[in-house]
């Protein structure tokens, strides 16, 4: 049968090796072997090998150093929120008890009990001459893991007058 459109297909076929008529060593005749594929199996070389391990150590060294960065964050963020919960705290005190009371009996500075023992507080108590205002600052310390001293501070105006505060109430009770 000779039909020009068959011939035409066989002969873009041939040129391009799509169509192979069953035999793929036609399409993709064998390399002739050389001498430095002869002996050579899959895998990597050595120089491949090396690399990627010194790649695979880089990154996770970059990786070790954001998770002790964040670590550390994480801490500070936590140690500034608890500082903040003990100025309030100490702040409310003073308040209830009144700013005249607590410096005439010496309750201006002192240690947290557990599990607050790393944190300190400190008051500075004020009086304004001309009224009954109290300008109060209570500075709180502690020390993080690595021993860095850390501050937190909060001031204040309290209003005091003679008589406004139940003299029933102790410090130690609040």
């Amino acid at each position: 049968m000779n039909c020009p459109l068959i011939e035409w297909i066989w002969t873009m076929s041939k040129s391009s090796r799509i169509l192979t008529r069953g035999r793929p060593s036609d399409a993709y005749p064998a390399r002739p072997a050389s001498s430095s594929s002869l002996g050579r199996r899959g895998g990597f070389t050595l120089a491949e090998a090396l690399v990627a391990g010194v790649l695979l150590s880089l990154s996770a060294g970059v990786l070790s150093l954001i998770t002790t960065r964040g670590m550390a964050a994480l801490e500070r963020s936590r140690d500034l929120h608890r500082a903040a919960g003990l100025l309030d705290a100490t702040l409310t005190r003073i308040d209830l008890v009144g700013p005249a009371r607590a410096q005439v009996e010496g309750w201006t500075s002192g240690q947290f009990p557990q599990p607050d023992d790393r944190f300190a507080w400190q008051a500075e108590i004020l009086p304004d001459p001309n009224s009954n205002l109290y300008d109060v600052t209570v500075t709180i310390t502690w020390t993080d893991s690595g021993r860095r001293p850390h501050s937190a501070r909060g001031r204040t105006l309290l209003d005091d007058p003679p008589g406004s505060h139940s003299p029933d109430l102790q410090w130690d009770d609040l």
